[in-house]
């Protein structure tokens, strides 16, 4: 689960401290994706995001690596490298128990927040209360269009592509 917007946490104790146990609350959607993994189902939660294929790939070499670099710099150097690298897989995407695409696929993305790992903008018209899921298929793309938009997903002008 990752929750990229940084929380407004005054930095005076006593201010942080009230914020914390006399603050509002939100109420949040939060995510359910099942999938089959060696012969048995596993149900997952998230708030932010889920992804299939290249974020997935992503988010597992950030979580295994060294993050000295920060965020911002660390996502981005991972994802550019993958970018360059990923192969389409065949992914059948099911909603509500329905087929909606079965296709090779870079990725997929479930969105309910705008922001990801390092600041992108993969999905910049989610919002964490809208009850609704911004779902993004990543579909297979030349290298070069492929080096064309990456740099957009940060401004969150990649969808009109």
């Amino acid at each position: 689960m990752w929750i990229s917007a940084k929380p407004r946490i005054a930095t005076h104790l006593r201010t942080a401290s009230d914020i914390l146990t006399n603050g509002g609350t939100q109420r949040l959607d939060i995510g359910r994706v099942t999938q089959r993994r060696d012969g048995r189902v596993v149900i997952r939660y998230f708030v932010n995001e889920c992804q299939a294929g290249l974020g997935a790939t992503v988010t597992t070499e950030v979580e295994h690596g060294s993050k000295r670099l920060g965020g911002f710099l660390i996502y981005g150097y991972t994802a550019l490298k993958e970018v360059l690298r990923q192969q389409a897989e065949q992914i059948c995407v099911l909603m509500d128990g329905e087929s909606v695409q079965n296709a090779p696929l870079l990725g997929v993305i479930v969105a309910n927040g705008s922001r990801t790992g390092g600041g992108m903008r993969l999905a910049p018209r989610a919002r964490l209360d809208d009850a609704m899921f911004d779902v993004i298929l990543v579909h297979e793309q030349s290298l070069a269009s492929r080096l064309k938009i990456f740099p957009r997903v940060y401004f969150g002008t990649h969808l009109s592509s």
